[in-house]
Parts: C-alpha cells; sequence; structure tokens
C-alpha cells in the first residue's frame, strides 16, 4: 500500500491534481453498476485476469450529474484488458465492465479542483463576515427589515466580487503538490541469511 500512496502522491504532483487509487476486483463475468460515467477522469491499470470495458457514446460535458443520461443510445466499443494493459477514460465517459471471471484493477483518479471548492472558500468567507453576522431581526418592522435584508445582499456581492479566485486556485494546487523526484524502483531485497 505504501508504493500505492508514493505513486498517487508522485502523478499528482506531476499533474496538479489530487489523484486517488482504487483496488476493483470482480470474482464473475457480471457488471457490477451498468452503464455509468464518473465525475473524475480514469487511468485503468489491468493487473491481473480480463476485463472487458464497454464504452458506449461520448462523453458527457464535464459536470454532469451521475444519474443523468445514463441511459442515452450511443455507439458501443469493447476493449479487453488483460494483466498489463492500461486504458485512459475522460471524465463523463458511459462505460461498462464485465470482468472475464476473477479480474483485479487498479484505478487511478484524477480528481480535480471545480467550482464546489470554491463555494466552500465562498462560505467560508461569508461565515466570518462581520456584518453578515449581525443579527436580523424581524420585531424592528417591515421597512428595516427589508433595508437590513439589501444590505446583506449588498455585502454578500462585494464579497463575491472581491474574492481572488485564481489566487485561491493557486493555494489549493500548491498544498496538494508534494513536488520532489520519483523513480519506480522495486525495494531493494534483503540477501539472505549465511549459513557458517
Amino acid at each position: 500500500m505504501a508504493a500505492l500512496a508514493t505513486l498517487s502522491a508522485h502523478i499528482g504532483s506531476w499533474l496538479g491534481e489530487r489523484i486517488e487509487c482504487v483496488l476493483i476486483t470482480t470474482f464473475g463475468p457480471q457488471s457490477v453498476f451498468g452503464v455509468h460515467h464518473d465525475e473524475y477522469h480514469l487511468f485503468i491499470v489491468q493487473l491481473e485476469g480480463e476485463k472487458d470495458w464497454t464504452l458506449v457514446g461520448d462523453p458527457h460535458p464535464p459536470g454532469t450529474p451521475l444519474n443523468v443520461g445514463n441511459d442515452d443510445p450511443g455507439e458501443r466499443v469493447t476493449h479487453t484488458l488483460r494483466a498489463g494493459d492500461v486504458m485512459f477514460l475522460p471524465e463523463g465517459q458511459r462505460h461498462v465492465c464485465t470482468a472475464h471471471g476473477y479480474s483485479l484493477h487498479l484505478a487511478i483518479l484524477l480528481r480535480h479542483i471545480d467550482g464546489c471548492y470554491l463555494g466552500s472558500k465562498l462560505t467560508e468567507l461569508l461565515a466570518t463576515d462581520v456584518a453578515l453576522r449581525r443579527p436580523l431581526l424581524e420585531v424592528i418592522g417591515e421597512a428595516e427589515y427589508a433595508a437590513g435584508v439589501e444590505e446583506y445582499r449588498a455585502r454578500m456581492h462585494r464579497i463575491i466580487d472581491e474574492m481572488d479566485l485564481l489566487a485561491m486556485l493557486r493555494d489549493k494546487r500548491a498544498k496538494r503538490t508534494p513536488g520532489g523526484a520519483f523513480k519506480l524502483d522495486p525495494p531493494a531485497r534483503k540477501a539472505p541469511p549465511q549459513d557458517g
């Protein structure tokens, strides 16, 4: 497992993306998920056995919800991966997998930064803004209440306009990029004990 952690850290440093490695094993000719798409790019490394990957139509645009469009018809193309084969699957590509008996593959997921991250940063800014933490009381009267709501709205817009999105994204990427050189050398083997 340490080798997978090292591999994902270094791929992440090269690409500037958060990487996750998932081992998937199947024991029969069934398909676990049916036709679906993923919300990230994938590298598939077939480690043992064989698995058919049937690609359906063109990829959905980035950000397409996972439960949308998987029933749409499309041309089907099947690729059989055997031990040692590698395949790239772009985000949104509909597919279904079927193993030929026992199969083990490594999925390397590229989890990119998207607008949801920026939304979480906006939520942090709004939650800590002194002007927005001031109570808005309905008992003060309808006109005063409406004026207070408009002050909130104006302050929220000002916060959004003042957000430095590029700096936030650079900061996020810098925090998750370990850097450094990378070699895929096998670990040194211990010499067998000498009789003596």
